[in-house]
């Protein structure tokens, strides 16, 4: 769907092992949310614990620590650094954007 989620945590977040964020449809027929559509705002740091997996745009205020084996449907951005290992990253697919309208066409005749 195009809804938009924004999870905005102010303090640091850390994940166990193998914690797996997927998205799904609800019972609305409207489909999944888009990876493109969540953000996970968080006012420290970012940690992930190895084998885990989690969806969205992470925009971080210090660091994200990927650990062992995990994985990204999104974009990862931190004011300091971001740190993989094995570490698979996929961006969301990016739409162009829409066309400019034609331009108007005068007849001088």
């Amino acid at each position: 769907g195009g809804d938009l989620f924004i999870f905005q945590v102010a303090a640091a977040v850390v994940t166990s092992g193998g914690i797996r964020v997927h998205l799904v449809a609800d019972n609305t027929g409207r489909g999944p949310p888009l990876a493109d559509n969540i953000v996970w705002a968080v006012g420290a740091h970012f940690v992930f614990g190895a084998s885990a997996h989690i969806e969205g745009t992470l925009v971080v205020k210090a660091y994200i620590t990927f650990g062992l084996s995990t994985s990204l449907n999104g974009r990862a951005l931190a004011a300091q650094y971001v740190t993989v290992d094995t570490t698979t990253l996929v961006a969301p697919p990016t739409f162009p954007p829409p066309s400019p309208p034609p331009s108007p066409q005068l007849d001088w005749t």
